[in-house]
């Protein structure tokens, strides 16, 4: 590539930073303090959840609904305010109930932000962070939902600083799972970073028997492949495609989660997203389930788990904070391991069901009830209580 090429592709991408990045400049400028006052609050009876925007099929998004309307149920009212994108609340519902039938809130922009303060403000992403702090004076406590390292995502630069520096604002960090508190405190040891039990639907995904693979048939699996680095998609396609050529007809690849429309692929089926119903059809189906976790852990693999899959995760994965080895295969990072993972599964078939079982007790106990029963119990714990001014 030219000189003038690179460097004309380098001005796009800056201005592109640029853009993206000015709410979070406005908001920081529009603050005078550089940390979340916590104010005295006698009682917690409303919350808000701080949304960077609702879009579809999102993972995180659909996770802070199900939080927020277990607090709901628990007779908390609860509120879900987002800072960009779609801002009316009757197509806001409609959005959110096409991600979770069953939430339970109140909806708004960040225009209604006096109308939807009150005791507790939670932000859910390193962006609405920031926000939280410009608009402290409308909540008496401020939270931090931290459903990943998100100053991972980028290289060492000012995304990755302003993404870490959200953990030093003053806020009660919570984080989803054991993973993302020690991931933290590699870089500041002093930071305190309670966290709430990852759960499992179990309800939407009931514990099923361990999946009995006949070397007759063709080996299943189920893949979920992402495009970004933190879920392996270069790794994860590599290996899929070493995996065809070694096994031919003797595998048949089933992936989801790519982009909506039927893109063709080189070793399998692309199923493009997926509704939980068609999900458990997937799983349904399937002898072995794939993941590449090296992020924070998503709900698939506890899917997979619950559905009697074995699992293949890979090295290094944050999967490797919930399951031990003797629970959950892993790979090494290279397609080549890969197979040699699989061969495992193809020439000892019986050797799968002790390994899923122990696995399936990890699930106990793991549901949106339990977890939420957490998060209000550290809001509790972290609440002022002594009486306001």
């Amino acid at each position: 590539m030219k000189d003038w090429v690179k460097d004309f592709v380098g001005m796009l991408l800056i201005l592109l930073d640029s853009r993206q990045l000015r709410r979070i400049w406005d908001a920081s400028a529009a603050s005078a303090v550089t940390v979340f006052e916590q104010k005295p609050l006698r009682e917690i009876t409303a919350i808000t959840f701080l949304l960077p925007e609702l879009v579809g099929f999102g993972g995180g998004t659909t996770s802070i609904l199900k939080l927020g309307t277990e607090l709901a149920k628990m007779g908390k009212r609860v509120r879900f305010l987002t800072i960009a994108g779609e801002s009316n609340p009757v197509r806001l519902r409609e959005m959110a109930e096409q991600l979770y039938p069953a939430v339970q809130g109140d909806f708004c922009g960040i225009s209604g932000v006096g109308d939807m303060g009150g005791d507790v403000g939670i932000a859910t992403s390193w962006e609405t962070a920031y926000f939280l702090l410009r608009y402290q004076e409308y909540f008496r406590l401020g939270g931090y939902f931290i459903q990943d390292f998100e100053a991972g995502f980028y290289p060492l630069s000012h995304r990755f600083w302003l993404a870490y520096r959200t953990y030093q604002l003053g806020l009660v960090n919570i984080a989803l799972g054991e993973w993302i508190p020690a991931v933290i405190r590699r870089f500041d040891s002093s930071l305190t970073v309670d966290s709430v039990t990852f759960p499992a639907d179990l309800r939407a995904y009931p514990i099923q028997a361990p999946r009995v693979y006949d070397p007759a048939q063709p080996l299943v699996l189920a893949v979920y492949l992402k495009r970004s680095f933190r879920r392996g998609g270069a790794l994860v396609w590599d290996s899929l495609r070493a995996a065809k050529e070694a096994f031919g007809d003797k595998i048949e690849i089933e992936v989801y989660g790519l982009l909506p429309f039927r893109m063709r692929l080189p070793f399998g089926i692309n199923l493009g997203k997926l509704t939980a119903i068609q999900l458990r059809a997937l799983y349904s189906r399937a002898h072995v389930g794939v993941v590449a976790s090296f992020s924070n852990v998503s709900l698939v693999p506890f899917e997979m788990l619950a559905s009697g899959l074995p699992v293949i995760d890979f090295d290094g994965a944050s999967t490797e904070a919930f399951f031990a080895r003797d629970e959950m295969m892993f790979s090494g990072l290279s397609p080549h391991e890969f197979v040699a993972s699989l061969h495992r599964i193809i020439d000892a078939p019986t050797s799968m069901a002790p390994l899923v079982r122990k696995a399936q007790q990890q699930l106990d106990g793991r549901s949106w009830e339990n977890s939420a029963r957490q998060f209000i119990e550290v809001l509790e714990r972290c609440r002022r209580v002594d009486t306001p001014g």
